[in-house]
């Protein structure tokens, strides 16, 4: 993936229409974890045979990746509410205890 990166063949930068702190980091690549995941499933698992040698069907078929990134993205609008919640739920748990007992918190005891 580095090397899809380096030759610019993945365009992962941050579109400038975005609000200011966004755009602010002009096309700098962002890789969230599940954009990783999908990356390194749709590419990876599959641009490579058992003998670690270069498929050719991976080279010849271009609208196979493209499948593969439609239904990855599918995939992953399917699962962003069960993630979505279960990050929130992660961060409450891991820093409730924080909240209720540190001493600058000013917020009703």
């Amino acid at each position: 993936l580095v090397a899809l990166m380096n030759c610019e063949v993945l365009d992962l930068g941050v579109p400038q229409f975005l609000p200011w702190p966004l755009a602010a980091q002009g096309r700098q690549p962002h890789l969230s974890k599940s954009l990783e995941w999908g990356l390194h499933l749709c590419v990876m698992n599959f641009l490579f045979n058992h003998k670690m040698q270069l498929r050719p069907s991976f080279v010849a078929d271009p609208q196979a990746l493209k499948r593969r990134f439609v239904a990855c993205g599918i995939a992953q609008a399917i699962f962003l509410p069960f993630l979505l919640y279960y990050t929130v739920m992660i961060y409450f748990l891991s820093n409730v205890y924080e909240f209720k007992t540190s001493k600058q918190y000013m917020g009703p005891r």
